[in-house]
């Protein structure tokens, strides 16, 4: 398989680096009624990650979110925390237009031979699941840490404009 997506712009400030993609056409491959994909990224004051993924379908289709790591994921209602032997990162996702997430994980990697990964790590795969939906505008935080020095960023959402 090979890589579809694209970098539409790329930024960096005093304060945040900014990316912007396109990944339309890996998402068609799975869901053809996707009609458009653009992942955002925020790195700000080389702390903290704002992940912004802006998906239309031309009818409902329910999303997977996913971030792999090396060890198992302690998780909340709408938040999650993964600690290694040096570091870790919580995460939280924010805001969801096309309705709140349920969180699940799974280590291994179901239907692939074993024989295929052998002596290699085994990750867990967090999984967000979005409801059915043509328009989805997902916020997400991630924050890595030293492990002897977790933190969280604290935030509010604000929808009055």
């Amino acid at each position: 398989m090979k890589a579809t997506g694209e970098i539409l712009d790329a930024v960096e400030r005093d304060d945040h680096i900014y990316i912007k993609g396109n990944a339309t056409a890996a998402y068609a491959l799975v869901s053809p009624e996707v009609a458009r994909v653009e992942p955002e990224v925020y790195f700000f004051n080389n702390s903290f990650f704002v992940f912004v993924d802006s998906i239309d379908a031309e009818a409902p289709v329910a999303i997977d979110w996913r971030l792999h790591a090396n060890q198992e994921y302690q998780l909340g209602k709408s938040s999650f925390r993964n600690t290694g032997e040096k570091a870790g990162f919580y995460g939280e996702l924010l805001w969801s237009e096309g309705g709140a997430p349920s969180l699940s994980q799974e280590t291994g990697f179901p239907g692939v031979d074993p024989s295929e990964y052998e002596g290699l790590p085994v990750s867990t795969c967090l999984t967000a699941r979005f409801p059915n939906a043509n328009r989805h505008r997902i916020v997400t935080l991630l924050v890595p840490h030293r492990q002897d020095d977790p933190r969280r960023i604290f935030h509010f959402v604000d929808d009055q404009g």
